[in-house]
């Protein structure tokens, strides 16, 4: 056992466990924000899932570790609803159609084909029907937003300690 004489670990211990319970709130909150700026744009990044149809808007998922914490409001789409993830520090932002990688995403600009469509994937013609859509549209939030949500993480674990 270690001697304790003035209180030192126990004030460790408090402050580890609210720094946990902070961390958690802190995930979840920027988890919410990420899906909200992926879905709708941000003041860095204003690229957007396509909305022609709005089947890929509303087919959106966003779990920490493998909870869910939102899924997008919008009719018609299927989210995912379950994730396995052992990590419990990791934000995932899905949408979930079986089509979108075809349709949406530029997956090889050497030109080779396809496995499943037998020819080079190009950005969609749905892709194509708004001046803010582009192909790798999530990972495009995540480089320019990346900044501002870590900051959010940042600030929120922080209000507990101020």
């Amino acid at each position: 056992m270690i001697f304790d004489k003035n209180g030192l670990l126990a004030g460790l211990e408090k402050f580890f466990e609210t720094y946990e319970k902070q961390s958690e709130i802190a995930k979840k909150k920027v988890a919410l924000q990420l899906l909200n700026f992926v879905s709708n744009g941000s003041l860095n990044c204003s690229i957007v899932p396509p909305k022609l149809n709005g089947m890929l808007r509303a087919s959106g998922s966003v779990f920490v570790g493998s909870e869910l914490i939102k899924t997008t409001t919008e009719s018609g789409g299927t989210p995912a609803t379950d994730h396995s993830e052992p990590d419990d520090m990791t934000i995932t932002v899905g949408y979930n159609t079986p089509y979108a990688a075809r349709m949406h995403e530029h997956l090889d600009p050497s030109g080779s084909a396809d496995p499943i469509v037998g020819r080079p994937l190009h950005q969609g013609v749905i892709s194509q029907q708004s001046g803010d859509v582009d192909a790798k549209f999530l990972e495009k939030h995540i480089e320019l937003d990346g900044p501002t949500l870590t900051k959010m993480y940042a600030d929120i674990v922080k209000e507990k300690f101020a």
